[in-house]
């Protein structure tokens, strides 16, 4: 632990996040606009960011969650925030399907995704930050997930090596080039294409793709176009760091040439239903500015006439 603290020191910080967490819960269920803390919140993330020396929390849907030591905004969010569930991974991740995540940091949706798939499963996971795929591996040994592989590598249009800024007081916000120079720190990583990954994987098939990259969607899914082609997986994609020309190219190649629908945002309690031309006018509910998580499927087969 860090300093001198003892275990029985952990034991106790450990307890006292599970219990802010379990209240938090309660109390988003009981009122979900008005949700109360006690005073003893501030002090205890206080606490949290001094004190935390990396280990696991128990999630309520039972799995081993690890957090690393340095502790950053998606870190502290696991510790201090409910376990919450993503619907889309329970209705487009099925026992036995291959999956991918790209963009997992510590591994929200990693977790998740392999719980759904099942020990028949697969999943891909994408972290090419070295201290958070250390994390997210240890996260697996803990749950015996022996169905995820972890890819420390960026993705990309095409292979080599590239820059990586990894933002230290939010790591979901690290991206592949340079920026915010004052606030990130830069590495160096592999970059692959998710095709050349797939095709180096023997992978026969995918059935679903998560893609949060900070604005370098429209990169990654230029490098997985025969993957989009050949197995036509649902994804769920974040937009809006764009500008109007990147997503005028994005539409280009998912709408035009690989025929996605969008389905609309995906929103805490349900989907709010949009579509490409709202996304390329910045029409509501994509106003400019505004980080969106959208969902995108193939067109349904057609019925085989009988």
């Amino acid at each position: 632990m860090k300093g001198e603290k003892t275990l029985g020191a952990l034991v106790r910080l450990i307890r006292q996040l599970a219990v802010l967490r379990r209240y938090r819960a309660r109390r988003e269920v009981a009122d979900p606009l008005a949700v109360r803390v006690p005073w003893w919140r501030d002090r205890l993330r206080k606490r949290a960011h001094r004190e935390w020396p990396g280990g696991y929390v128990l999630q309520t849907d039972g799995l081993y969650f690890y957090v690393p030591e340095r502790l950053d905004l998606m870190g502290a969010y696991k510790l201090l925030k409910p376990f919450k569930t993503e619907p889309c991974i329970r209705r487009f991740c099925r026992p036995g399907d291959t999956v991918v995540d790209v963009g997992a940091n510590i591994g929200e949706w990693t977790l998740q995704m392999a719980d759904a798939v099942g020990p028949g499963g697969r999943v891909i996971a994408i972290e090419p930050i070295p201290h958070l795929a250390a994390a997210l591996q240890k996260s697996t040994w803990a749950n015996n997930l022996r169905q995820v592989s972890i890819a420390a590598v960026a993705l990309s249009e095409s292979e080599g090596q590239g820059e990586f800024s990894v933002e230290r007081a939010n790591t979901g916000g690290s991206r592949l080039g340079r920026y915010c120079a004052e606030a990130c720190d830069t590495i160096t990583v592999r970059v692959e294409t998710l095709d050349g990954l797939i095709a180096r994987s023997k992978i026969g098939r995918v059935d679903f793709i998560k893609v949060d990259v900070e604005g370098f969607e429209l990169e990654v899914l230029r490098g997985a176009r025969a993957t989009l082609a050949r197995h036509r997986p649902p994804m769920y994609l974040e937009v809006g760091a764009e500008d109007l020309a990147k997503r005028a190219r994005l539409a280009a190649l998912l709408r035009d040439e690989l025929d996605y629908r969008m389905l609309g945002i995906v929103l805490p309690g349900g989907i709010c239903e949009a579509t490409w031309d709202d996304y390329l006018g910045e029409r509501a509910p994509f106003e400019a500015g505004g980080i969106r998580n959208v969902l995108l499927v193939p067109p349904p087969r057609e019925s085989v006439a009988t």
